[in-house]
């Protein structure tokens, strides 16, 4: 009852919320969503009717599952030592995610079946079996370890902790109680030491990542929970609706975060954050009442004796390791899958004819009336529908875009993009519009595909129709950036829209005020309609917002030489150059140079080396340092940078002997 409240509120939440469409269906990025919640809950149910055909069934599962994860810990494994893996691993060498993509979703998904594992190798019979579950929580540890994730380690220790206090409290064996009380001085001795001596461990290694909390991440994700705590204020009862915490992410948004991670965040990083914020306070009740629901299901198996003191003690280690750690991450596929499979295993635990010591196989006999036909028969109809629907379209699409995307063949990208918009059921139009998008503006931009420029801006049109659609109906910031983006190149190539590209602006500057990627486009359009003294105004915004971005203070100094202020211009350079340019992008200081060119030439000489030093495959800047060489008559030098110049690039071979032939003469 408790896990169909809980996806009752997520369902009036979705369409009480901001934006139902994301919250009902999600993205392709996440997967998450009330329709993937929906599925889940009826995992757990059909888990539960599996067990009431036979327990046996379900303790097959349960080897399925333990075996899946630890099939998953030795891919990943395996790619760490530089073996073979069955997909490419991109988080390695540093981190493992094997084929979940990321390494906290790896971790995550690994806690449940770490204490089946264990559940089963308790139960096992034959001392073989016993060996062989250890082995396999072994290398399912091993894998959480090379993941390096923090939450997830700490997870599994306090949930260890909670489960051996608890077993020493139930268990009646005065031995076990010692080993019990014996491992709990180890666990105690070993973390309290490595936390404590943390800042001794060698930098850049597992064991000190795992130990340190001081780090940007973590005080970025503080920040994260001030704005969702913030946040929930705004909509208390039934949140902004499932998937849409980017609502607050971007009304709270607090500046401070730049200092450590200056990303779009659309998670909380804390499930428990995520919930309150996102459905609200009945939300986080009815989530709360899941949690209680599943614990006191536990107790009654043991109550029962369904399950012994050690059992017992497992399972609830096992459940407080999953929720522990999600006090610093968020729910995942894998990882969701894995806990409603665990929620309809413990349920079983309730009825007294659900589980027995013994193994059930007695299977529950179905009358096969006409009745019982129709209503297979339609089910299965509807369940083909969506089948098709919410899984196979959706797969082509993201096929079609992604190949699209990596193609280097014009042709073929423009026929998968062209499949990608024709196909139905687009429940992701932010990632589809965003990729398409990026390839047209790619390819408008390239002299060797001008004879497309009609093909390519009917391909904008429609991307911009898509993207005004979703964006009117999300007020999703990210989708306005990209949006502005779109429109304002479309006005740069048919001078039309003018007035569409500064709607899109105020909307966005009223959606994410404090936001440096949304004043970004501002300061670019402002820059292109030569708006030079509102450029200084947004330039000094942003450094306010994020002092710590140095590259917005070369566009400060940049935007002050456009306007005209160009002492004030060169003083602020003067003050940047002082500390380093070794940072900064050398497109944001080209005006610093040229105005030392006119103004002091033996300083635009050292900074040109200053430039080259920091940037040596900079062609462009080398040759005219070449050219200052050779004016202030530095030969010696001019030879010498010739000499590099020509072993990075050949090709510069004829203008180097043309300046050298027309400023010696």
């Amino acid at each position: 009852i408790a896990l169909l409240v809980f996806l009752l509120i997520n369902i009036i939440s979705a369409f009480h919320g901001v934006n139902p469409h994301r919250s009902l269906w999600g993205n392709f990025e996440r997967m998450t969503s009330v329709y993937f919640l929906g599925h889940l809950t009826l995992l757990s149910f059909y888990i539960q009717l599996l067990g009431q055909a036979g327990f046996i069934y379900v303790k097959r599962l349960m080897i399925i599952l333990v075996g899946v994860a630890t099939f998953v810990s030795l891919n990943g494994l395996s790619g760490w030592l530089h073996g073979p893996t069955l997909i490419l691993d991109s988080t390695l060498p540093d981190r493992v995610s094997s084929s979940l993509g990321n390494p906290i979703f790896f971790a995550s998904y690994l806690v449940i079946p770490i204490f089946l594992t264990m559940y089963l190798g308790l139960n096992a019979k034959k001392k073989w079996q016993k060996v062989l579950y250890l082995f396999f929580v072994i290398i399912q540890l091993v894998g959480v370890y090379a993941s390096v994730s923090r939450g997830v380690m700490i997870g599994l220790i306090v949930g260890t902790f909670a489960g051996i206090v608890l077993f020493i409290l139930l268990s009646k064996n005065r031995r076990w109680k010692i080993i019990s009380l014996f491992l709990i001085l180890i666990i105690t001795i070993i973390g309290s030491s490595l936390f404590v001596f943390a800042r001794t461990l060698p930098e850049q290694t597992i064991l000190h990542r795992m130990t340190t909390f001081t780090g940007g991440t973590m005080k970025a994700r503080v920040i994260l929970w001030g704005v969702a705590l913030k946040g929930f204020n705004d909509r208390k009862w039934f949140g902004t609706g499932p998937e849409n915490f980017y609502v607050v992410e971007n009304s709270r948004f607090n500046p401070a975060i730049y200092e450590f991670d200056p990303i779009w965040f659309d998670k909380p990083h804390n499930y428990f954050l995520e919930i309150l914020v996102t459905t609200g306070f009945f939300g986080f009740l009815a989530y709360s009442s899941v949690i209680g629901s599943v614990f006191y299901a536990l107790f009654k198996g043991f109550q029962k004796r369904h399950l012994s003191a050690a059992q017992f003690s497992l399972l609830t280690a096992g459940f407080v390791s999953y929720h522990v750690q999600n006090f610093t991450a968020f729910d995942s596929i894998a990882s969701g899958a894995a806990y409603f499979i665990l929620i309809g295993m413990i349920a079983l635990l309730e009825s007294n004819n659900n589980v027995q010591k013994g193994i059930n196989v007695e299977v529950i006999s179905v009358s096969h009336n006409k009745m019982t036909y129709i209503i297979v028969g339609i089910s299965t109809l509807i369940a083909s529908i969506l089948v098709v629907t919410t899984n196979i379209f959706p797969v082509l699409i993201s096929r079609s875009i992604t190949l699209g995307d990596k193609s280097v063949n014009f042709s073929e990208s423009k026929k998968l993009f062209t499949t990608a918009l024709s196909l139905p059921f687009d429940f992701d139009v932010y990632s589809l519009t965003t990729t398409i998008g990026d390839f047209v503006l790619r390819s408008l931009k390239d002299p060797n595909l001008s004879n497309e420029r009609t093909m390519l801006l009917s391909f904008l049109d429609q991307i911009i129709f898509r993207q005004e659609s979703l964006a009117e109906k999300s007020q999703n910031p990210r989708l306005y950036v990209t949006l502005a983006l779109m429109e304002m190149n479309k006005f740069y190539f048919t001078h039309q829209s003018l007035e569409k590209v500064e709607s899109t602006l105020k909307i966005l500057r009223v959606l994410a005020p404090k936001r440096i990627d949304a004043l970004q486009i501002f300061f670019e359009w402002n820059e292109s309609i030569r708006n030079y003294s509102d450029l200084v105004i947004i330039a000094k915004e942003m450094i306010v917002l994020n002092p710590f971005g140095r590259n917005l203070r070369w566009q400060l100094a940049r935007a002050y030489y456009l306007n005209g202020d160009v002492l004030d211009a060169i003083k602020m350079g003067d003050e940047i150059t002082r500390v380093t340019i070794a940072d900064a992008d050398p497109a944001t200081f080209g005006w610093y140079l040229d105005a030392y060119e006119k103004y002091d030439y033996k300083k635009y000489t050292a900074l040109l080396e200053q430039v080259l030093a920091q940037h040596p495959e900079g062609t462009e800047h080398a040759i005219a340092l070449l050219k200052a060489y050779l004016i202030q008559h530095e030969t010696e030098k001019a030879n010498k940078l010739m000499q590099q110049i020509l072993l990075v690039d050949p090709n510069q071979k004829s203008l180097i002997e043309s300046l050298f032939k027309t400023i010696s003469h």
